[in-house]
């Protein structure tokens, strides 16, 4: 007997036959795919993302989360809006992680039960800590799953030789590149085009798009890209800009996970980092969604994360969990929440959020660094937001 998992994986994996190395894939795929993803321009859609347009304005959405503006990334938006709807303690984990209440720290994506339900009344699986009872002393974070450097880039929108202001771009990527020996860096796609608001602790669906043994097989996806459409002919898509240079860490804090960065270039945010919503230093609350949990409706990413079973087994029925296993990002599709916590990643997270911000701080990146990190030169990427905080 066929079972569920097999038929899943069977679909899922119907169109990559034959396509075994996985940096060629990342580049073909953006490319191809990533170049039309603004396809207001071009008459044609992102391939790769379900439309969701119908929903603009459809009941009310949960709090933090914006209406749709009608923005090239909505779609994604409306995931946080739609399919999470059932797992509004991820939110709210990640929003109260730093205030210490511990009955909002059994609030988190793995106590969703495996139909959608909240089960924040259930027992605290094995293994969670809650944050300390007192508002003054932050409860220490565990050892990083995670640490290394974090590379920010937008890029503009088709046709446009300049940006200046957030509606000019068209995508905005973290570049991860972990330090740990056998790490694979990854790319990942942040919806709304900037990362969520800390303030108002806004969440924001994310994906990863491209994943290779190295960044500079990444990197070389980011430059000026060209393709053929049948009404308008060559359409050319800019080349990324760099907006910034970081130190970040994944780590374990209560019963959930947090994405946490320190800038290390520029040292101060200007104003292309203030449109992307970069502050100095951030902390965001990191869930990862099963790929088996359809979406209903369906929006988000049509074609889901392809995972091992192994990695599979990890969300034991549940739609979200914690990324306490970075190999959960080393796959195409694997589709993210990111939710805005604290600006402090000392008073947040106690010594682990401090050590961060130390490393930021022992590595103050410069311009000339920089532009040998990423190739900038050759590729072609411009790294003035990143070096004046410039809009360009």
């Amino acid at each position: 007997m066929v079972t569920t998992r097999a038929r899943a994986k069977r679909v899922r994996k119907g169109d990559d036959t034959g396509q075994s190395d996985p940096a060629a894939k990342a580049i073909a795929e953006r490319s191809g795919s990533s170049a039309n993803s603004e396809g207001n321009d071009a008459g044609s859609g992102d391939q790769g993302l379900a439309k969701a347009s119908s929903l603009d304005g459809a009941g009310p959405q949960h709090p933090g989360i914006p209406p749709a503006g009608g923005s090239p990334d909505a779609d994604l938006q409306e995931k946080v809006g739609t399919d999470v709807a059932s797992e509004e303690p991820a939110a709210k984990q990640a929003k109260t992680s730093h205030q210490g209440d511990a009955s909002e720290s059994r609030s988190s994506p793995e106590h969703t039960s495996p139909t959608g339900g909240d089960q924040s009344q259930a027992e605290s699986p094995k293994g969670t800590t809650n944050n300390s009872s007192s508002g003054d002393v932050p409860a220490d974070s565990k050892d990083p799953v995670e640490s290394g450097k974090v590379f920010f880039f937008y890029r503009p929108r088709v046709g446009l030789d300049h940006v200046g202001k957030l509606e000019d771009v068209q995508r905005f990527y973290l570049l991860l590149e972990p330090s740990q020996p056998g790490s694979k860096s990854r790319l990942i796609v942040i919806g709304k085009k900037r990362l969520p608001a800390i303030s108002n602790h806004e969440r924001y669906f994310a994906f990863v798009e491209a994943v290779a043994e190295d960044k500079g097989t990444l990197l070389q996806g980011m430059g000026v890209q060209r393709y053929q459409t049948t009404t308008m002919g060559e359409r050319v898509v800019g080349a990324c800009r760099a907006a910034g240079e970081g130190a970040y860490s994944i780590l374990e804090h209560g019963s959930g996970t947090n994405f946490v960065y320190r800038l290390e270039l520029p040292t101060e945010p200007g104003e292309a980092q203030r449109m992307c919503g970069i502050e100095l230093e951030g902390s965001f609350g990191l869930s990862v969604k099963n790929p088996n949990k359809t979406s209903t409706p369906a929006v988000g990413l049509k074609e889901k994360a392809d995972l091992p079973e192994a990695l599979e087994d990890e969300f034991q029925g549940y739609a979200w969990i914690a990324a306490r296993d970075p190999k959960l990002l080393d796959y195409e599709r694997v589709e993210l929440l990111f939710v805005g916590a604290s600006k402090d990643l000392a008073a947040e997270l106690g010594s682990a959020g401090a050590q961060v911000v130390e490393v930021a701080k022992a590595d103050e990146g410069n311009p000339e660094e920089l532009k040998r990190e990423i190739h900038a030169e050759e590729i072609g990427l411009q790294i003035e937001p990143a070096e004046t905080g410039a809009v360009v």
